[in-house]
């Protein structure tokens, strides 16, 4: 919704299919029970990778924090967003992925009730203890007798007042934010606000005080002054969102707060994604997920709460999860790529706060599948490449729903369109010229620094070719036979192309002697790109 002048808006409610979702390890936990959900329940697949996220990071964000290589700190809650047409499994999932969480709290809860009847039982006994010292005080007193010792056995028996039991609740559905700070301060310092149904949250109470949101993601402390009872303080909060909601709530949210949203930082720290509705393609022939997938979720979400209160009892200190010394190089290959992506004209040039955050999330999601997966050492680099391509796909989502369309899109479908509509078709290839553009095509491509990113984008998307007679060759799809620099479906949507994953690189291909390819080094992750240049001389 923020874009420029030559930038189209993307309606929130307006689905469009951004490619498949990326895969996690074979075998492993959140990669099972994803695939077992996602089949049983017949939703879209990415929409259960985000929710299931978003509920291990609640069991793992009060045990680990994230050191980056640039050596900073960060803890491992995420603030997950999800918007879905009615109907498309929202209520269902977000069962299925809190259900051993909620179940975790109900065990602790009854725990609870019995703590409080020992308290209430130690506490009477103080009680009755402190009011025989105030009798004992005031007859030293009337006599004249020495105090001290009385005074000493008072704060002797002050400084071990039995103190009430923390309420071990952590899942909370639909509260204010001062609320929300004042649970995490008086119950425990961890949970997660999770709702199938977000509408109240986002266009109600909860997001008066946004900024109280951004400190909790940040992990920094709460402080909230209250007139009518104790100040709230929590050193190291620790809480997610798992919030999904009609997109049409969320259109209204943009609408009437997404500037403040935007402008403080909020929207930017979201894990976004707008789930495709299989509302009409459903079989209705399902079977529940494998129980011994379920069971092994569950078990794991247990031994991860359990450590979370053992924590808790020993100082709330978590251990720092590190990246691998391989990870490392590659994280900052990765973040340079995301810098690279917010030059003009480029991915990001529109979403600059969204970029700055996205690697933020890619270590959270990478630290909460490496602890989650029980996985040992410090993180890989199959893990951390993993966690971009997942951020990758949602932020694909974000750009287009919550952000708008960046330009360099914009002018890449537009540059399609004019090359169809002017040039020569010779089979599936049409030939053209840059100056036939520049002359004849759309107002937004006779800038020639526009013109030229969009032609560049399409060159590495793998579509363009130029000839050594000033001529450039274009198809719909990939013309050369070597995988391309960018992907469509993956690193951006392009409608005017077809999706890279529904074509077939031609291996065959014969190139004509006047194109030749040239392995170089690309954005720093690719080291295998191609591109094709114009030849020194005629043939």
């Amino acid at each position: 919704m923020y874009t420029d002048e030559h930038q189209a808006h993307h309606n929130i409610t307006n689905a469009t299919t951004t490619g498949e979702w990326p895969k996690f390890k074979e075998h492993s936990i959140y990669e099972s029970i994803v695939n077992e959900v996602s089949s049983s329940l017949e939703i879209d697949d990415g929409m259960a990778r985000a929710i299931f996220l978003s509920s291990m990071a609640t069991v793992v964000q009060n045990i680990v924090d994230i050191e980056k290589p640039n050596k900073h700190l960060m803890p491992t809650s995420i603030f997950v967003v999800v918007t879905g047409e009615s109907g498309c499994g929202k209520t269902p999932l977000l069962k299925a992925a809190f259900e051993p969480i909620e179940q975790f709290q109900s065990l602790k809860m009854k725990e609870h009730y019995e703590a409080i009847k020992v308290y209430n039982l130690k506490k009477s006994n103080y009680d009755i203890a402190y009011k025989e010292l105030e009798k004992i005080y005031r007859l030293a007193i009337k006599e004249g007798k020495p105090t001290i010792d009385i005074e000493l056995h008072q704060l002797e028996l002050v400084k071990n007042k039995p103190k009430p039991p923390n309420q071990p609740r952590f899942i909370y559905e639909d509260i204010t934010p001062s609320a929300l700070s004042y649970n995490l301060y008086k119950n425990v310092p961890f949970g997660c606000l999770a709702s199938s149904e977000a509408d109240g949250v986002f266009n109600g109470k909860v997001m008066q005080d946004i900024t109280n949101l951004n400190s909790i993601w940040s992990g920094s402390p709460i402080i909230v002054d209250r007139k009518t009872s104790e100040d709230v303080y929590v050193e190291h909060p620790r809480c997610s969102l798992s919030l999904m909601l009609q997109p049409e709530r969320m259109q209204n949210f943009l609408n009437n707060r997404g500037k403040e949203a935007k402008s403080n930082g909020f929207l930017a720290r979201l894990i976004f994604m707008q789930a495709e509705s299989t509302v009409g393609n459903r079989t209705r022939d399902t079977t529940p997920p494998d129980g011994a997938t379920v069971a092994r979720y569950s078990q794991r979400c247990k031994e991860l709460l359990e450590s979370s209160f053992d924590a808790l009892e020993e100082g709330n200190k978590k251990y720092i999860v590190k990246f691998s010394p391989s990870a490392k190089s590659r994280w900052k290959q990765l973040n340079l790529k995301v810098e690279h992506e917010m030059l003009k004209h480029r991915k990001y040039c529109n979403a600059l706060d969204h970029a700055n955050k996205l690697m933020d999330n890619v270590s959270r999601i990478a630290a909460i599948l490496h602890t989650f997966e029980g996985l040992e050492g410090d993180i890989k680099t199959s893990t951390l490449d993993y966690a971009f391509r997942l951020c990758e796909q949602f932020s694909n989502h974000y750009l287009q729903f919550i952000a708008g369309t960046p330009e360099i899109v914009i002018l890449a479908n537009q540059l399609a369109r004019d090359i169809r509509r002017l040039s020569d078709l010779q089979g599936d290839t049409y030939t053209f010229t840059n100056s036939l553009i520049a002359q004849r095509g759309h107002n937004t491509l006779r800038s020639k620094s526009k013109r030229s990113a969009a032609l560049d984008f399409l060159e590495k998307m793998g579509h363009l070719i130029y000839s050594y007679d000033s001529k450039i060759l274009f198809k719909e799809t990939i013309i050369h036979p070597h995988e391309p620099e960018l992907k469509n479906g993956l690193d951006y949507y392009i409608e005017e192309l077809t999706l890279y994953r529904d074509q077939e690189l031609k291996t065959g291909y014969d190139f004509r002697p006047e194109y030749k390819l040239k392995e170089i080094p690309s954005i720093p992750i690719m080291p295998y790109a191609y591109e094709v240049v114009k030849p020194t001389s005629h043939r």
